[in-house]
């Protein structure tokens, strides 16, 4: 789950920038949507969803069902946000 929620928001942010890849920080995916002319808003959460979703899947937390949910639904708003 964790992994397609990572997968799906760095593809995004790469699309949104208009470069490929498959790996992306926190700190890059910022970077990235900001010198792209994306608004601080958008970038920073960015940024912060990619570090929550990497924290859980390598912290080795257990994810409780509604935060789960929680998840899926602002990583898709957000996908939703960068698409042109």
């Amino acid at each position: 789950f964790l992994s397609s929620l990572y997968q799906a928001l760095t593809a995004a942010i790469f699309s949104a920038a208009g470069r490929s890849g498959e790996a992306l920080t926190w700190k890059e995916a910022e970077a990235l949507l900001m010198e792209n002319h994306y608004s601080g808003e958008d970038a920073a959460g960015a940024a912060k969803l990619l570090a929550e979703i990497e924290s859980i899947k390598f912290g080795g937390l257990t994810l409780p069902e509604d935060r789960r949910v929680t998840l899926l639904h602002e990583t898709r708003t957000l996908v939703r946000n960068l698409a042109p």
